[in-house]
């Protein structure tokens, strides 16, 4: 059972747990939020085990806010740590919202707010085995056709079926399975990969893949080569593109949409990084204090304005440096205006280098 989550402008599906005692966020999801928005995480002795009784790799803990349907927001604590799924609620988060689950009406109650659920994975799922003998030739594919095995008291209703790896098949070493969509009926068609240096033969009989009845099947929206679903910042990048064919056109649409988290949307997503540190020499130069100049009062309330935001996206913080030099504002193309320092006096006694 999964829930739908907005997290910090990102989405997420959670899987609903009752077995799991804490709520988990994967490092996957975590990395993918905005650097500005992503809360500080502690460390955390805590040790966590998952079913199979494996010892979940943590990277920390810290407070989240999650948004449900209906612009329901709540606060949680989680663990971030290795997992293949976005995210767990775990009977913690349960409890602290007075959860409660209705699987007749596919409803999840948060805090009296109804949210829908979600299923997924090997619901009503059915073995596929081999028809007759078949040799794969070392390291080629090739597309057998497998039988549905339905007991007797079901049927598979009209519609597509999702084909799948089994585990135990894949277990055996014979070799990988494509996953693909088929339709409902007793004999389905199966893409076998043999990636080994010997020859594999498949048995009459032998479980090979396993299928489940597919709901909804989405179309893949980066390969429909359309501008709208980029996000709306990045389409101004499309200028660029003005030279290029429709195909070489699509690679950069796709290109873009795969790392858009590089891309700033606006000035209160920027952040920072500690991977290179930067250090100005001032040699023996005396620290320089220069005073605030005056600003007009049509100007006061947009440096206050621009500090505090500055100030709130951890852009900047208080300091008591011997060092300070004035705002200057300078007004933009667009007729907004940047926050800069006044750094010349600064620069005059700054050692240059020349290999930084």
């Amino acid at each position: 059972m999964y829930v739908d989550t907005d997290l910090y402008g990102l989405s997420a599906s959670l899987l609903v747990d009752t077995g799991a005692t804490v709520t988990i966020i994967s490092e996957k999801t975590y990395n993918r939020i905005p650097r500005a928005r992503q809360p500080d995480l502690m460390s955390s002795n805590q040790q966590v085990f998952t079913a199979s009784g494996d010892q979940l790799k943590i990277v920390g803990k810290g407070g989240f806010r999650l948004v449900f349907q209906h612009g329901k927001s709540v606060a949680v604590e989680a663990i971030v740590a290795h997992i293949t799924i976005d995210g767990i609620l775990g009977l913690d988060f349960m409890k602290t919202i007075k959860g409660k689950i209705d699987l007749e009406k596919n409803s999840f109650e948060i805090d009296g707010t109804q949210v829908v659920l979600k299923y997924e994975g090997m619901f009503g799922c059915f073995r596929v085995i081999g028809k007759e003998k078949v040799v794969v030739p070392a390291k080629s594919e090739m597309i057998i056709t497998g039988a549905v095995s339905i007991p007797n008291n079901e049927s598979f209703l009209d519609s597509d079926l999702m084909i799948e790896a089994s585990d135990k098949f894949l277990q055996s070493g014979k070799g990988l399975v494509g996953r693909s969509l088929a339709k409902s009926g007793g004999e389905v068609l199966v893409r076998l990969m043999n990636t080994s240096a010997d020859s594999q033969i498949i048995y009459p009989g032998t479980t090979i893949a396993q299928v489940s009845p597919v709901q909804e099947v989405k179309l893949n929206e980066q390969n429909k080569f359309d501008k709208t679903y980029l996000r709306s910042d990045l389409k101004n990048l499309s200028r660029s593109q003005k030279h290029l064919n429709s195909k070489e056109d699509a690679i950069v649409e796709n290109l873009l949409k795969e790392y858009e988290t590089l891309f700033s949307a606006s000035d209160s997503d920027l952040s920072k990084t500690n991977v290179v540190k930067h250090k100005i020499n001032t040699g023996t130069a005396s620290p320089i204090k220069q005073a605030l100049r005056r600003l007009p009062n049509t100007l006061a309330k947009e440096v206050d304005d621009q500090v505090d935001g500055m100030l709130k996206n951890g852009l900047i913080t208080p300091s008591m440096s011997p060092w300070s030099a004035p705002v200057i504002l300078v007004r933009k193309k667009d007729g907004t205006m940047r926050f800069c320092e006044d750094y010349r006096k600064l620069n005059a006694v700054t050692v240059n280098d020349a290999y930084p």
